[in-house]
């Protein structure tokens, strides 16, 4: 068995970059070693659209970034300066240049979480989000018939269970309920059995205490599901749309999908964010769901960061080629869609899949930040939330595929782990269940895969969510993340990947907040099932430290610099720093 070649790459968990090029979650990157660092970075005020990279090269690591222009007829003149140079210090350092371009210039001038009327009562109550697919077998392709979890209201008595352990209310976002087909859209309405049992679930959801979510699939357009719902075919309606008028094109007048067209899912095509009819049909459909009571949309659910897709026409009104009208395109088409949905007079909430981009933070403050990805590649960093915590939360999302790359049999139990870091960068716990209402790995684990110990799991979102809504909740929901001071020579356990390769990953994370009052605390969350102790190396001007035993708030205070941590089994502990 050998350790993971790529453990030494640090990919920040704020997006998935050169996958789906658009508008950027954040528009830098960093190589960092013992002997310094390179900075490379777009001050771009205007977020114009961007492809960032990086590849292993025998030389080391090389740093890509595409920039895309529009179309520049004879000359093209950058706007914005593009930054190079070197740093002492870590990713820290590095995302703290960045943060301080963005939060000074006009990339950040939308109000904090505390000040966003966006941010709803709800979100700032810190639940647990909870999603599920009621038809299939865990997974995107196979059988759709069905599952336990529908009727709808199956799943009531697992979150009342849920709820009251957890000790918060639970935001419940389905998958594969549509009427249509799975994963067809902007077609998605009526659900499958009708909209009368599904609104009767959201009653009864609301009853309890707890909201209702859905997830949609983003801008693309469905020509025929490719799921086993033979009988769904939009080929006539799309000719009767005339919607050849309205679909991104390539560059030599491509007319296909970029994301999910294919056998697994369905075939059809992009439409344009710069279009009225893409508006309309949006609109439209989210309408429907917001009128039977649903509280948030996951409509861009495959528009990452919700950038919008590539388009080469020169018949939409747009240059003909990706450039700087892509970003209002989509500002335009997100608050068109609050507008005309309903969503804005009903107090709904609209998110995507990863992190917002920046210029789409102040619409789209909640959303499915799914980091797990990056365990594909390396070790995720919280470069995102070190930016820009005080102004979005995200959730730790539906943690698609992740079995498919982490094993679930050997080495240490990874969810916790995971669940341990979204609460420790300040997101919101997810659970996804399997059909037996239990808790699962995650997203396309098939249901056949033996679920997680349960009890460890609970217990551990049980302690944080006391946490959350306790002692650190003005830090966790509120709070700029800043570097934490480093535990001496942490513990490890291996997480392995199915290739028998392995990762190593402290058993106790951590993280430090400043609230806007200048308070500086540290958090540790133990994801382990036994105690363990930390030391650590603290700054000289450090007078005294406040240890919170609990997330009530019971405290001692400290004055010796050297001190021991115990941290307790699938919990968390709060210190506090006082200066002089």
């Amino acid at each position: 068995m050998v350790q993971h070649p790529y453990k030494a790459v640090e990919y920040p968990s704020g997006g998935w970059y050169g996958l789906y090029p658009g508008p950027l979650q954040m528009q830098y990157m960093s190589v960092q070693s013992s002997k310094g660092g390179l900075y490379m970075a777009s001050h771009d005020e205007s977020h114009c659209p961007k492809e960032i990279e990086f590849c292993a090269v025998e030389e080391g690591t090389r740093l890509i970034y595409k920039v895309f222009t529009g179309v520049a007829k004879n000359s093209y003149s950058m706007t914005y300066p593009m930054i190079v140079g070197g740093f002492d210090g870590d990713w820290y350092a590095a995302a703290e240049i960045y943060r301080d371009f963005a939060t000074n210039a006009n990339v950040c001038q939308i109000p904090k979480l505390k000040d966003n009327p966006k941010v709803l009562d709800w979100i700032k109550e810190s639940p647990v989000v909870c999603t599920y697919a009621v038809r299939g077998e865990g997974h995107h392709a196979g059988p759709t018939q069905p599952n336990k979890l529908y009727p709808y209201k199956n799943v009531l008595p697992h979150l009342e269970m849920y709820q009251k352990e957890f000790g918060t209310n639970i935001l419940n976002i389905i998958m594969q309920y549509e009427g249509t087909a799975p994963w067809s859209p902007p077609y998605v309405w009526p659900p499958m059995g009708g909209e009368d049992l599904f609104k009767e679930y959201v009653d009864a959801l609301h009853e309890q205490g707890n909201m209702a979510g859905l997830y949609c699939s983003g801008t693309s357009w469905t020509e025929f599901s490719s799921t086993g719902e033979g009988d769904y075919d939009c080929r006539e309606t799309f000719k009767k749309l005339n919607l050849i008028e309205d679909i991104c094109l390539g560059p030599q007048g491509e007319q296909s999908s970029l994301v999910c067209n294919g056998d697994a899912l369905r075939w059809g095509y992009d439409l344009c964010a710069s279009r009225k009819k893409t508006l309309e049909l949006l609109s439209a459909e989210t309408k429907k769901m917001i009128d039977v009571g649903v509280d948030y949309v996951q409509l861009f659910d495959q528009n990452l960061g919700c950038a919008p897709y590539f388009c080469h026409s020169s018949d939409h009104g747009h240059s003909a080629g990706p450039g700087p009208w892509m970003v209002q395109a989509m500002q335009e088409l997100i608050s068109g869609i609050y507008q005309h949905s309903g969503a804005n007079d009903k107090g709904v909430l609209l998110g995507c899949e990863a992190a917002a981009a920046e210029p789409f933070m102040t619409d789209l403050p909640l959303n499915d930040l799914r980091f797990n990805q990056v365990l594909s590649y390396g070790k995720w960093v919280p470069a995102y939330a070190f930016v820009y915590h005080e102004y979005v939360n995200n959730f730790q999302g539906n943690q698609v595929e992740t079995t498919e790359f982490l094993s679930t049999e050997q080495g240490a139990n990874h969810l916790l782990l995971r669940t341990a870091y979204s609460f420790s960068i300040g997101d919101l716990m997810t659970i996804v269940l399997n059909d037996q209402g239990q808790i699962h790995w995650g997203w396309c684990t098939k249901f056949s895969v033996p679920a997680p110990d349960q009890k460890s799991i609970i217990q551990l979102i049980k302690n944080l969510s006391a946490w959350r809504k306790g002692a650190a909740k003005e830090f966790l929901i509120y709070g700029r993340m800043e570097k934490p001071y480093e535990i001496l020579n942490p513990h490890q356990a291996k997480v392995y990947r199915s290739d028998d390769s392995y990762m190593n990953f402290n058993k106790v994370l951590t993280s430090r907040f400043v609230s806007e009052v200048g308070r500086d605390v540290q958090l540790f969350v133990n994801w382990q099932d036994k105690s363990e102790q930390v030391e650590l190396s603290l700054d000289l001007d450090i007078t005294a430290i406040i240890i919170y035993s609990s997330a009530t708030g019971e405290m001692r205070q400290v004055s010796s610099r050297d001190f021991n941590l115990q941290i307790p089994a699938l919990d968390g502990l709060m210190i506090e720093y006082l200066r002089a």
